[in-house]
C-alpha cells in the first residue's frame, strides 16, 4: 500500500505504509542523509523514527535548524558522557553549559588536562564511526529509577523520583544508558563535526553553530564570563541545586526557603563588594547597567545605590525605560 506526503523542497512524495522518517530521508538525500537529524510536522518535533502517515507536511531539519541544532547538540552530549563512561568509570562526566559557541563540560573529580582531553576526543571519534544505534525505550519510574540507580546516575534517581510520570524514556547507546529532555540522533554516526578545546579544569565541545559562524575555529575567548559560570556552578554545589532533582526536592520537602536565603544573602554580599571596588577610585562617576528585559536591571541599581550609600556616596539611579 503506497501513501502520499508533502516533503519541503520535494513537494509530494509516494512512499511505503509503514515508512519511517529516517528511511524517508535516506530516500531523499541519499549519500547526505546523515545531515538530517529530526523532523518538524505540524510544527512538532519528531524522532526519525516516526512512522509517516498519509497527509504529512514534513520539513528534515539540520543543525542550521534551531531544533536541529538542539539534537545535535544533545547527541553530541550523549557521545562526550558515553566516552567518559569507557575510559574513566570511576570518574563523572559533567555537563555545564555554553561559554560563547563551547560547551563546557568537566571530568569530575580530575582536571581534564592534555592527556585526558585527547584520549577522550579519540574514544567519541571511534564511537561515532563505528555509528551505534542510538535507541528510545520507555520504562515504568520504577524500573528506570532501579535502572539508573544501579549505573550510579544519582541525579537522575532524584529526578524521577520528584516527577509526576508514569514512565521515562531511555537511550540506549551500544552498552550505555542515558536520559534527555528531547530527541537524539538516530545514531552516533550523525555527528559529522565537533572537537574538544582545553580549558581548565574542563574542556569545551566545540561544533558548528550560529554563535561561531559554523566555523568551529571562530571562537571568542569570555574569561570573566567562565570565572562567573564557574562561581555560580561552586554555589549550586554547596546549596545542593546543581540538577533540576535536587531543586525538585527541596521544592517538595519544603526546604526552599532557606535556598532563597541563602541565594538572597549571597547576591547582597556580592553587590556590597561591588559598592567597595567602586569607591575605591574616586574618578568613578557613571555606573551603567546592562542587561536583557526583566533581568532585574532596576532592582540591582536600587540595591547597588543602597550599598553605595553605605560607602557614603550620593547615587543618583535613572532608569531609561521611562
Amino acid at each position: 500500500m503506497k501513501i502520499n506526503v508533502n516533503v519541503l523542497g520535494f513537494g509530494d512524495v509516494e512512499v511505503d505504509n509503514n515508512t519511517t522518517l529516517r528511511q524517508l530521508s535516506k530516500k531523499l538525500f541519499q549519500d547526505t542523509y546523515k545531515k538530517y537529524l529530526g523532523a518538524r510536522i505540524n510544527n512538532q518535533i519528531y524522532n526519525l523514527r516516526e512512522i509517516v502517515k498519509e497527509g504529512m507536511e514534513i520539513k528534515f531539519l539540520d543543525y542550521k535548524d534551531v531544533d536541529g541544532y538542539r539534537i545535535y547538540t544533545k547527541t553530541i552530549t550523549a557521545i562526550y558522557i558515553m566516552a567518559c563512561k569507557e575510559l574513566y568509570p570511576d570518574a563523572r562526566a559533567k555537563i555545564n553549559h555554553f561559554i560563547g559557541s563551547g560547551l563546557y563540560v568537566e571530568l569530575e573529580p580530575y582536571p581534564i588536562r592534555s592527556k585526558e582531553l585527547q584520549a577522550i576526543q579519540r574514544k567519541m571519534e571511534e564511537i561515532i564511526d563505528k555509528d551505534y544505534e542510538i535507541k528510545r525505550e520507555r520504562y515504568s519510574k520504577k524500573e528506570a529509577v532501579e535502572i539508573f540507580k544501579e549505573q550510579g546516575y544519582t541525579d537522575k534517581v532524584r529526578l524521577f523520583n520528584s516527577i509526576n510520570s508514569n514512565n521515562i524514556g531511555v537511550y540506549k547507546i551500544d552498552n550505555h544508558i542515558d536520559s534527555f529532555h528531547g530527541y537524539l540522533a538516530p545514531s552516533t554516526g550523525y555527528i559529522s563535526e565537533f572537537k574538544l578545546k582545553y580549558y581548565y579544569p574542563g574542556a569545551l565541545i566545540l561544533y558548528p553553530s550560529r554563535k561561531n559562524n559554523y566555523d568551529m575555529d571562530n571562537f571568542m575567548e569570555q574569561n570573566k564570563l567562565g570565572k562567573v559560570f564557574a562561581e555560580s556552578s561552586r554555589w549550586l554545589d554547596i546549596l545542593d541545586l546543581a540538577h533540576v532533582g535536587s531543586l525538585n526536592e527541596k521544592i517538595i520537602n519544603g526546604d526552599i526557603i532557606e535556598a532563597i536565603k541563602v541565594s538572597e544573602a549571597l547576591h547582597e554580599k556580592k553587590i556590597a563588594q561591588i559598592a567597595d571596588d567602586i569607591c575605591k577610585d574616586n574618578d568613578h562617576n557613571i555606573i551603567l547597567i546592562s542587561g536583557p528585559s526583566s533581568s532585574g536591571k532596576t532592582t540591582f541599581a536600587q540595591r547597588l545605590a543602597i550599598q553605595l550609600k553605605v560607602n557614603g556616596r550620593r547615587p543618583i539611579a535613572i532608569c531609561l525605560d521611562d
